[in-house]
Formats: C-alpha cells, sequence, structure tokens
C-alpha cells in the first residue's frame, strides 16, 4: 500500500493549530489571530477588498483604498476595549456589508421616502438591505450616508457617521449631523 494511502487517516485527525500569531504587531489584529471567527470574517473581507480593487472603476477603487485606511483606524480603537472581541466582530461585519454595497452583491430589499417639514424639495430617501447586521442608505439634501441597525425598542433604528435614522409606524425620525427632523412617509 502506497504510504501516502496510510497517512490519510493521521491527516484527517490532526489537531488544527491555526496560525503563527506570534509576529502580529497589531493589537487589534493580534486578537483576530487569535479567533477563527474573527480570521475567517477578516478573510472574507480581505477577499472582497482585492475584489473591489480589481474590479470598481478607478475613482471608486481609490475611494475604497481611502475608506480601508480609515476603517483600518476604526478596527484598531477596538484593541482597548474592554469587549474587544465584540467591537471587531462588529467592525468586519460592517465594513463587509460596505464592500459587498460597493460591488452591488445585496439587493435592495425596500425603499421608502419621507417628507421632512421644511425640506419637502429634497425628500429623504432610505434603501434599505438585508444584511448583516442590517443596514441602509440613507440620501438627503444631496448627501449619502451608510447606516446600520442598531438597538431599537421599537421600530427600526439605524446609525451611522452623523446620522441616525429611527423608522416608526411609517415615520422617520432623523437626526442629520445635528438637525432633528420628524419625517412621515409619503
Amino acid at each position: 500500500m502506497p504510504t501516502a494511502l496510510l497517512l490519510l487517516p493521521l491527516l484527517a485527525v490532526a489537531p488544527d493549530v491555526g496560525p503563527d500569531c506570534s509576529s502580529v504587531g497589531d493589537a487589534a489584529q493580534n486578537i483576530i489571530c487569535h479567533d477563527a471567527s474573527l480570521r475567517a470574517r477578516e478573510r472574507e473581507l480581505d477577499h472582497l477588498y482585492r475584489t473591489a480593487g480589481h474590479s470598481l472603476p478607478a475613482a471608486e477603487a481609490r475611494a475604497q483604498r481611502t475608506r480601508q485606511n480609515a476603517w483600518l483606524a476604526e478596527r484598531a480603537a477596538c484593541a482597548p476595549d474592554p469587549d474587544a472581541r465584540n467591537c471587531l466582530a462588529a467592525e468586519l461585519g460592517q465594513r463587509i456589508v460596505e464592500l459587498k454595497l460597493a460591488l452591488h452583491q445585496v439587493a435592495v430589499f425596500a425603499q421608502a421616502t419621507y417628507v421632512c417639514p421644511g425640506h419637502e424639495s429634497t425628500p429623504l430617501q432610505a434603501s434599505y438591505y438585508r444584511t448583516e447586521p442590517g443596514a441602509v442608505r440613507v440620501r438627503y439634501q444631496a448627501q449619502e450616508v451608510l447606516a446600520f441597525a442598531a438597538p431599537s425598542g421599537s421600530g427600526a433604528r439605524y446609525t451611522g457617521p452623523g446620522v441616525e435614522l429611527w423608522e416608526h409606524q411609517g415615520v422617520a425620525r432623523l437626526q442629520w449631523h445635528g438637525e432633528e427632523l420628524e419625517c412621515p412617509k409619503r
């Protein structure tokens, strides 16, 4: 019997020793390296990021490189968090969703238009995505923000940079860069 066939049973039960994390310098990366679930999410993110770099138009690819650098700083901020693992899981999940949306890998499952008093000529538009975490692309006053599902007592609540959208019973309560609005659904 060939030697290779004799070794197959031994290889099937060999323990997974995991990656060598001794040379990782970044504290957040070190946490990721020691957690199989986070490593898997990071591999998925790396694949999506490489795909974006190769398949998006040049301007969008540059924008993703800029966003990736900012995201790496956000990820690094998780390391000193007492709940660093969950912080990193959330950061990885959100960045994966951002890249999937940039690559048009996720379809909009619902859209809504809200009319904010005093801003009738610039309605608030929301495109909702079934992702993990849930996401909404908010367009308002010629600006666009991607916000992610956040805990809520009732209704659907999403937060993003400078933005909070809380939709409940056909009314969107919007905090938009310091301005608070209550906008009924059109």
